[in-house]
């Protein structure tokens, strides 16, 4: 038998941690790395790289 899990919850909640130490990166499906796929980071104002949130709904409808 097969699940999927969808994890959600507010930035910085804990979620890519979860996956990411309890190794189960290479079985998900994240909506920051398809962004990074469709368009590279950009500047935010404070001059530090950014994922750019201006393609969400391709991102959403995509995944």
């Amino acid at each position: 038998m097969r699940y999927l899990v969808f994890l959600r919850g507010i930035p910085g909640s804990g979620k890519s941690t979860f996956v990411r130490e309890n190794n189960l990166e290479p079985y998900t499906i994240s909506s920051d790395s398809v962004r990074l796929l469709l368009k590279p980071p950009v500047l935010s104002v404070t001059g530090r790289p950014a994922i750019s949130q201006e393609i969400n709904r391709r991102v959403w409808g995509l995944i």
